[in-house]
């Protein structure tokens, strides 16, 4: 039988964390949408970089991969980001 690695399971703690903090906060506090689709969108690039970095195994992965992906997902993030501010 094969056990999960302490550190996956660590990061997916965060990662589920993450999913319950960002919907307590925007449910309980009551944000405005602007604020609660903008939070909930860079801690989604967050998620997806820790995802990417652990799940898929790019922390070992050379520097250039690293920086492809990590360039993917910021300006992916950012993309949509700017979209979402752009709509009135």
């Amino acid at each position: 039988m094969q056990t999960i690695p302490r550190r996956q399971t660590r990061v997916w703690v965060v990662l589920l964390s993450a999913t319950v903090l960002v919907t307590w906060a925007v449910t309980l506090l009551g944000l405005p949408v602007n604020v609660a689709l903008t939070v909930t969108i860079l801690v989604a690039g967050v998620k997806a970089t820790l995802v990417a970095f652990e799940f898929m195994e790019l922390r070992t992965a050379p520097r250039l991969i690293q920086a492809i992906a990590l360039g993917w997902i910021v300006a992916v993030t950012g993309m949509i980001l700017a979209f979402h501010l752009a709509t009135p």
